[in-house]
């Protein structure tokens, strides 16, 4: 993976923390594929199938690539994708996270904390969706 594409995603993940302060209810209510926020304060993250997903591409509008969107997951669901990563590209295409369906996954990049204790509860995923439909993956424990 490229170091500019991992910096990439892990200021997209930085968005996420800084965006997730900014939630509200409204935020878990499921939009329109059409709506193209105008900028990044009206982002809003979408609940599906119990995972949070924020499609941060829609700033750029969906001809800019590479696209990114972050997804907040269980750690149940986390492992899910990773044993089986067919299923994440499923979840993708099924709810639309990108403009244009996804065609692989691949590949997935992990960030653990040295420090870290168990499994986490909680992951962000990090999605970085290229103009040949392939999707690159970082995920971090929350």
């Amino acid at each position: 993976m490229k170091p500019t594409m991992i910096a990439g995603l892990f200021a997209c993940s930085l968005l996420l923390l800084l965006l997730q302060g900014h939630g509200s209810a409204s935020a878990q209510q499921k939009t329109s594929q059409q709506d193209y926020p105008a900028s990044a304060q009206s982002l809003k993250w979408v609940t599906v199938e119990n995972i949070k997903v924020l499609r941060v591409w829609q700033i750029d509008g969906k001809d800019t690539y590479p696209q990114i969107a972050l997804a907040q997951v269980t750690n149940q669901d986390f492992q899910n994708f990773v044993q089986d990563p067919n299923k994440l590209v499923t979840f993708v295409n099924k709810h639309k996270v990108f403009p244009v369906d996804v065609r692989t996954a691949s590949p997935w990049a992990s960030l653990m904390s040295a420090n870290a204790n168990g499994d986490p509860n909680t992951w962000l995923l990090t999605f970085s969706h290229g103009k040949l439909s392939s999707m690159a993956i970082a995920s971090q424990p929350l």
